[in-house]
C-alpha cells in the first residue's frame, strides 16, 4: 500500500524453463524433458485485484497486479513487465510514480482491509495451515512422479 497505488504480489516458487503469454489459461514449467501446466498466475491474480477493486471501490489505476517468481527459473517467453523474478519486483513497484492515492484514503483502506479480513483465530489458522500442506504435498509429489520417469 502506497500512494501509488495498491500492489497485489502473487509469488511462485518454481525451477525450470518458463513459457508462458498473458492471453494463455496455462503456462508451461519445464525441467529437463517433464512439463508441468500451471494456471496462469496473471489470470489468477486478476480475479484478487478485481475483487478488491470492487470491494474498495478502486479504479484501475489504483492497482497494480504483480507476479514475482522465486527459484531458479529462466523465462523462455516473453513476459509482460508485471512479471519477474526475484528482486525484479523492486524495478516494477519503483516503476508506478503518479500518486494515484491521498494519504487519507491509504489509511481507509488499510482499515477497510483489516476490519474485513478473517479473525485472526487457531481455527482460522489452521485451516490456511492445512490448505499450504496439501499445496506442498501435491507438488512433492508431482516432483518425486516427474524424477522417476527421468
Amino acid at each position: 500500500m502506497s500512494r501509488h497505488g495498491i500492489f497485489v504480489l502473487e509469488t511462485k516458487k518454481l525451477t525450470g524453463w518458463i513459457f508462458g503469454d498473458a492471453r494463455q489459461r496455462s503456462w508451461i514449467q519445464q525441467i529437463y524433458r517433464h512439463k508441468i501446466k500451471f494456471q496462469n498466475p496473471l489470470l489468477q491474480n486478476d480475479q484478487y485485484v478485481k475483487t478488491l477493486q470492487q470491494s474498495l471501490g478502486l479504479a484501475n489505476e489504483q492497482i497494480h497486479s504483480l507476479i514475482v517468481f522465486v527459484g531458479k527459473t529462466t523465462f523462455k517467453t516473453e513476459m509482460p513487465e508485471n512479471v519477474t523474478q526475484e528482486k525484479g519486483y523492486l524495478k516494477f513497484i519503483r516503476s508506478k510514480t503518479d500518486v494515484v492515492l491521498s494519504e487519507q484514503s491509504v489509511h481507509e483502506i488499510i482499515s477497510m482491509i483489516e476490519n474485513g479480513r478473517l479473525e485472526p483465530i487457531l481455527k482460522t489458522h489452521l485451516v490456511h495451515e492445512r490448505y499450504v500442506e496439501d499445496l506442498v504435498h501435491e507438488k512433492q509429489h508431482s516432483i518425486v512422479s516427474m524424477e522417476m520417469r527421468l
